[in-house]
């Protein structure tokens, strides 16, 4: 009688993932987790109040941040990702400018001044710790290939570019993570709070 051993998850998947890293790493191809941060460029940018903002220095630089792209005349998701974080911020309550900042980027700074992103921002409740940032075009646009790979205008359309997405960094422990900009606010916050 011939007595046949099946091999749990370990021994199949086990070989597999250590094999997939480390070609993966002779190959320069890393999974996100495994990444270096991505640079944020440290352009100026105009914070809601019309405050000129380094982007990296003043906002990002040693701080845990989530950062969503939007555009104040949007009538599709930038109102959604406006929700998620008017909720995650009365989740991280009094932790909000003090261990978790909020980012919105706008994707359409030739016509979104900073008073127009502070009315967006007022429909959602943003307090202190929620900072909206509008600026150049070409300083907006270095943010957002620098996030997201992409620029401001979908180049085949010239249409108005949705990311609906969200950055999370972690620039203090050269951490960070996309996430879908729509993902409950719960498991935002807990992305946030976990590293």
């Amino acid at each position: 009688m011939t007595m046949t051993r099946t091999r749990g998850w370990r021994g199949i998947i086990a070989p597999k993932l250590v094999l997939g890293t480390w070609l993966a790493g002779m190959l320069g191809v890393l999974p996100a987790w495994a990444q270096p941060p991505r640079p944020v460029p440290d352009v100026m940018v105009l914070d809601q109040d019309g405050r000129p903002q380094r982007f990296y220095s003043d906002l990002v630089r040693g701080k845990i941040v989530a950062i969503n792209f939007v555009y104040t005349t949007c009538t599709s998701t930038c109102s959604a990702s406006g929700q998620r974080f008017a909720q995650l911020q009365t989740l991280l309550g009094d932790r909000l400018g003090r261990d978790v900042f909020l980012i919105t980027v706008t994707t359409d700074p030739d016509r979104d001044t900073p008073a127009m992103v502070k009315t967006w921002g007022a429909q959602f409740g943003a307090r202190p710790g929620w900072t909206l940032v509008t600026g150049t075009r070409a300083n907006i646009e270095q943010i957002l290939r620098a996030l997201s790979g992409g620029g401001i205008f979908n180049a085949a359309s010239r249409a108005k570019r949705h990311t609906t997405f969200v950055v999370l960094l972690n620039d203090a422990r050269s951490r960070w993570r996309d996430t879908f900009a729509l993902t409950p606010a719960n498991r935002l916050y807990q992305r946030l709070t976990v590293w």
